[in-house]
This record gives C-alpha cells, structure tokens and sequence, in this order.
C-alpha cells in the first residue's frame, strides 16, 4: 500500500502548526506534513530549490493548506504565483483563515481555491476533507 499523499502547511505560527498536526492526529490521517513559514519558502519548495532541491526528502504535495495572513506576501499573493504554474493545477489547495469573513471566502475560491476552513482547524475539518476528496489523502 502506497504512503498517503504530503501536505505542505504553509504557516507561520508554530502554535497553529501544533494544532493541526495534533488535528491530523486526532483525525487518525497519517498524511506526512512539511510545513514552511511563508509563502517565498513555498514557491521554493514547489520549484525544487534550495534548500528543497532534494525530492526524496521534500516530495511534491498533492495537498497545500496555505494560511491568507502571512508575513511579507500574503495568501492571496501566493495563490496568484501558483495560479501562473499549471504544473500544479492538480494539487488541492486548501485556504485556512482565523477570520471566516465571507468576502475572503469569496476570494480565495474565486483564485482557485478548492476548499476553505477557519482556525483552529479541528479533526472533524480534516475528516471531512478527507472523505471529501479523498483521492488526494490516499
């Protein structure tokens, strides 16, 4: 049986970080998780470079949890880079939010987004996700 599928947490807050790796947990999804800070980080590991350049150790995601309120570019700005790269059309991105106001929702939708949830993300978040679109969790 194949490894389940990576996720790569695009974060900023070590704590929110916390929950949701306990939230995976909790949810019994043993997805591997690589997590990095701000979105000039993703752009690097989406594009392979250093210090990602190694794709046995930092593989591609099949599923991105992005953060909207990061440091330098925000979450809008990263899904318009990664909206210019159709090589990663395939990959579920999934916005998370600690303000679920209806106009960011709106937005990142409309930016290609494939799902939305608010902080803290909870188990049963991850679960229905999970059972949602669960060719990406496989």
């Amino acid at each position: 049986m194949p490894a389940p599928n990576l996720i790569l947490l695009i974060e900023d807050s070590e704590d929110d970080v916390f929950f949701f790796r306990r939230a995976l947990g909790q949810a019994k999804l043993n997805n591997p998780v690589q997590v990095v800070p701000d979105a000039a980080q993703a752009s690097k590991y989406l594009e392979g470079l250093d210090p990602f350049a190694d794709r046995a150790q930092f593989p591609l995601p099949k599923i991105i949890f992005l953060d909207l309120h990061l440091p330098s570019k925000d979450g809008f700005e990263f899904m318009k880079w990664l909206a210019d790269k159709p090589q990663y059309r395939t990959v579920h991105l999934v916005v998370i939010s600690g303000i679920g106001r209806l106009e960011e929702v709106n937005r990142a939708y409309q930016m290609g987004a494939n799902s939305f949830v608010t902080k803290p993300i909870k188990a049963e978040d991850l679960q229905n996700l999970a059972r949602g679109f669960s060719a990406y969790w496989a």
